[in-house]
């Protein structure tokens, strides 16, 4: 492991393609000659040249202009927190098998620990990996954003660490908090997903049952909206909110369509607060 850390010598950064260079100084030294001319053209070649000009961006964004990784160049980064870590090599597979082997190895001999074989594994960084309730990729997106005053336009997104959620992880959520039920199609074996009341909230006030639903909704958007993905959980709200209109309903003993007669489309429910009526709505976190 300390060779993997130590072996940092050479940056992928300090290599440029070839031919990316040749074809990004040809279009500087195009763009600069027909600059001293631009303005003898006639309107059929300034098309022409405009036209010859994007040919050669577009060629432009079709090529790497570094490797993601140079072969010589080698490092490592940790992250702990209580017992759980995720360890990110730049290198082979090899290395970071090696890495794996010493940390075992450590772990069994200083600390008397035993790594779990099925939790551990290598990922390759294309793929996505879990680590405190996160998947984490990097990006190999070619996608292209306008970037500077120029509006030049570049490949921003490759290369890129990024979060994402993992779906089963608010379907999981929703299924311990009680707000839906999983039926399965008989014929198809297709899943429906059906909202369904909370026994535990009824005999809460109706206060304290919207408070609560606001309260789960905010806390699980708060620590996933990092996430590329945190739109998602607008299927995770929007669930929460129909599971408590029919948890008002089976309170009341009335049909959600009712319940959202009585307390209005934007779910308001009036409550009594230093001598005066007030009104508080369900929370829109995303």
């Amino acid at each position: 492991m300390a060779k993997v850390a130590s072996d940092n010598t050479k940056s992928c950064f300090d290599i440029c393609y070839p031919e990316h260079s040749r074809l990004s100084s040809k279009i500087y030294y195009f763009k600069k000659k027909n600059a001293k001319i631009w303005d003898n053209l006639t309107v059929e070649e300034k098309k022409e040249r405009a036209r010859e000009l994007r040919n050669m961006r577009a060629e432009l964004c079709k090529l790497p202009f570094r490797p993601l990784r140079e072969e010589s160049f080698k490092s490592l980064q940790y992250v702990c927190y209580a017992d759980d870590f995720i360890v990110g090599v730049i290198g082979s597979k090899e290395d970071a098998e090696c890495v794996k082997h010493d940390l075992s190895e450590f772990l069994k001999e200083k600390l008397k620990l035993i790594l779990s074989e099925e939790k551990t594994t290598v990922t390759h960084s294309g793929k996505r990996a879990r680590f405190f309730g996160f998947d984490i990729t990097v990006s190999r997106s070619q996608d292209i954003k306008r970037e500077n005053k120029d509006g030049s336009r570049r490949r921003v997104y490759n290369g890129v660490v990024k979060l994402y959620i993992p779906h089963e992880k608010w379907v999981t959520k929703l299924r311990e908090l009680g707000a839906i039920r999983i039926v399965k199609d008989k014929i198809t074996g297709k899943e429906h997903w059906k909202a369904r009341h909370r026994g535990k909230l009824m005999n809460l006030m109706d206060i304290q049952i919207l408070s609560k639903v606001n309260s789960e909704v905010r806390g699980f958007y708060n620590y996933y909206s990092i996430a590329c993905n945190a739109s998602s959980l607008n299927n995770f709200s929007g669930m929460m909110k129909y599971s408590m209109l029919k948890t008002f309903g089976a309170k009341y003993r009335m049909q959600v369509k009712k319940v959202k007669e009585r307390f209005v489309k934007t779910v308001t429910l009036p409550f009594h607060m230093r001598q005066r009526v007030a009104q508080r709505k369900q929370y829109t976190t995303i």
